[in-house]
């Protein structure tokens, strides 16, 4: 069924199995559409098994929602989706199929909640897991099809409640079309890699040179669902990589979105954006659209409390907003594989790195100059044995002619000798290394893309891109996935654009079409030719060159303008502001830059009379710093 075409008047879905636990709560909520739930069991949809500890959707509108629908949900009797009556959405459907295993009435006959005949073509699957501690999930998703009118996307599933997560669900909201938003969350609140870890995780299954989904496979589906399993232990890779001396490294006007600054200086410690994501949500009211401690575990075409319980639910659309920084990454290096072995605990990734009390007293080894590498590069000087050696394939932009105090820069790494040496590019090399730290990043994982259903990967390891995607947002292939967050560019400002561009489209109210599938695959082409040539990366987008301003340009084209009567976000206007702090304020200063002139522009928050506020550049006479003599 996966393949066909749907007639216009038949609505496209996605089943979701979900997996939920202890985290859940004790909700009675009452189902989504009428009744039928067994208290305690945590399955109304929104009326239990968010894991609020109180239901959403469920009791509080029970008798309205019944009134309205005047839908039967019968119970034990209800198969656990019912048969999806074609009458149209929340209409008239009794649902009273078979029942999955006689004592799951959760959802009672959802009867006909998405509209038109359910089961029939291009569904999407979601599979969900809430477990003891977290949560997994399987998506599943449309089929390419050349007008997106005839999708009728009225559902749809967001993966990640990071910041990415939290924009593109309140652009979805904004639009006041969707009968259904959700969010899907693995941790136990929204802020994505901005959530703290206090305690590192603990041995990670590392391996030089591995990939996913190798090191981050996906878990097996149990059969029968709705269904109760043992926890599931492995490793996925759940806590951030986030170190208690983290702050921001672009300014704060480029860390919020357009309808939330907030005025905490340039860079700020990482608490203050896992609080601004969380308050976003709030801000917009789409608290209620979050499903905590669950992750996605498939994704596919469907062409059918210290346990984990899994179940399955249906969408139009899935919108990936799952991050990249979660899955850590360490090159192949003659000789590592050995080392590992034979000193374990001596190699380590920057992900389980919290406080320079890990190295105290200790020889170090930094590998990376990216931004941990020069953050922790620095953080451990007070603590460790001088100097600290850091290991680099590049001078990055802010560093100088020689390293600073304390500091000793090596070339990268040729070879690890099982006598402990560590042997360098240019011959030299280090005995007695105590700790190897790894800052060599992150590779995106998508653990629930199921590459045997969908046909294809959705990443490609080798080139470090996403597969038939275009303009880092849309997929040729699949007119019902989107994704927001990959390029990293403006972080904040830019993932905007993305959600509101993808909010537009599936809701059918976009001011520009997307080219042919010729054109789509014209572009892709075209960008891997450049990006080899300039020798970059296939996402990166860069800002010195316009490129930037071109890329959001083609998703403020897509989105256009909201309706005259207010629903939809309008894309934000990248402004005189923005652009200064984006090109001026330095979390590190470059070397050689002329900071001494007369006068200085600065970027300050402004409340005005009316109780406004906004970024406002003013021109400030430099201090004299020694007027006090």
């Amino acid at each position: 069924m996966a393949g066909l075409r749907p007639r216009p008047e038949q609505s496209e879905h996605v089943k979701i199995y979900s997996m939920h636990g202890q985290n859940m709560g004790q909700n009675t909520g009452a189902g989504y559409d009428g009744q039928g739930v067994v208290p305690g069991q945590d399955y109304g949809y929104q009326g239990g098994y968010q894991g609020h500890g109180e239901p959403v959707y469920g009791q509080q509108q029970q008798q309205q929602q019944q009134q309205q629908q005047q839908q039967q949900s019968h119970g034990s009797s209800g198969k656990y989706y019912g048969q999806h009556d074609q009458h149209g959405r929340y209409g008239n459907g009794h649902g009273q199929g078979q029942d999955y295993d006689g004592k799951y009435p959760q959802s009672g006959g959802v009867g006909g909640y998405s509209g038109g005949q359910a089961a029939v073509a291009g569904q999407t699957v979601v599979v969900v897991k809430k477990g003891h501690s977290k949560g997994d999930a399987a998506v599943g998703f449309v089929p390419y099809v050349d007008d997106y009118a005839d999708n009728r996307v009225r559902s749809v599933a967001i993966i990640g409640a990071g910041a990415a997560g939290a924009i593109t669900a309140a652009a979805f909201s904004a639009e006041e079309y969707f009968d259904r938003i959700q969010v899907f969350e693995r941790r136990e609140s929204a802020g994505g890699t901005w959530i703290y870890d206090p305690s590192p995780p603990g041995s990670l299954p590392l391996r030089p040179g591995g990939l996913p989904p190798d090191i981050d496979p996906p878990l097996s589906i149990p059969d029968g669902l709705p269904r109760i399993t043992s926890p599931n232990r492995q490793e996925r890779w759940h806590k951030t990589p986030i170190y208690s001396s983290l702050t921001t490294n672009v300014p704060s006007i480029a860390m919020s979105f357009s309808d939330l600054p907030f005025a905490y200086g340039p860079f700020v410690p990482h608490n203050i954006p896992k609080q601004y994501v969380e308050s976003y949500f709030s801000h917009h009211k789409i608290d209620s659209l979050l499903s905590l401690n669950m992750t996605v575990e498939d994704l596919s075409h469907d062409s059918v409390r210290g346990v984990d319980i899994w179940w399955h639910d249906e969408f139009d659309a899935v919108v990936l907003a799952n991050g990249h920084y979660s899955v850590p990454f360490i090159p192949e290096v003659t000789g590592l594989a050995e080392y590992f072995k034979l000193f374990p605990g001596r190699i380590v990734h920057s992900k389980v790195y919290r406080t320079s009390q890990l190295c105290r007293n200790k020889k170090v080894l930094i590998i990376g100059n990216s931004a941990s590498g020069h953050d922790l590069t620095n953080d451990l000087l007070s603590e460790v044995r001088l100097p600290v050696y850091q290991s680099r394939r590049s001078k990055s932009r802010w560093d100088g002619d020689s390293p600073p105090p304390g500091i000793a820069w090596k070339p990268i790494i040729k070879e690890f000798l099982p006598s402990g040496r560590i042997i360098f590019e240019d011959d030299t090399y280090l005995d007695d290394i105590d700790t190897v730290i790894y800052c060599t990043g992150y590779k995106a994982s998508f653990p629930f893309w199921n590459i045997k259903n969908n046909g294809r990967p959705i990443w490609d390891y080798e080139n470090n891109k996403l597969v038939r995607s275009y303009i880092h947002t849309f997929f040729h292939d699949f007119k019902s996935l989107g994704i927001v967050g990959i390029p990293r560019v403006l972080t904040f400002r830019s993932f905007e654009y993305q959600a509101i561009a993808l909010a537009r489209l599936f809701s059918g109210r976009q001011a520009k079409e997307l080219p042919a599938k010729k054109e789509l695959e014209k572009w892709e082409r075209e960008r891997e030719e450049m990006v080899r040539k300039e020798g970059r990366n296939f996402h990166d987008v860069e800002w010195e060159t316009g490129e930037t301003l071109g890329w959001l340009g083609e998703l403020y084209a897509v989105a256009g303008l909201g309706l005259l009567t207010g629903e939809g976000r309008v894309p934000p206007v990248l402004g005189e502001e923005v652009r200064w702090a984006i090109e001026h304020l330095r979390k590190y200063p470059e070397p050689g830059k002329d900071d001494n002139k007369d006068n200085t522009e600065v970027l300050e928050y402004e409340i005005g009379n009316d109780g406004s506020a906004d970024w406002v550049l003013v021109e400030r006479k430099k201090k004299d710093l020694l007027s006090f003599i």
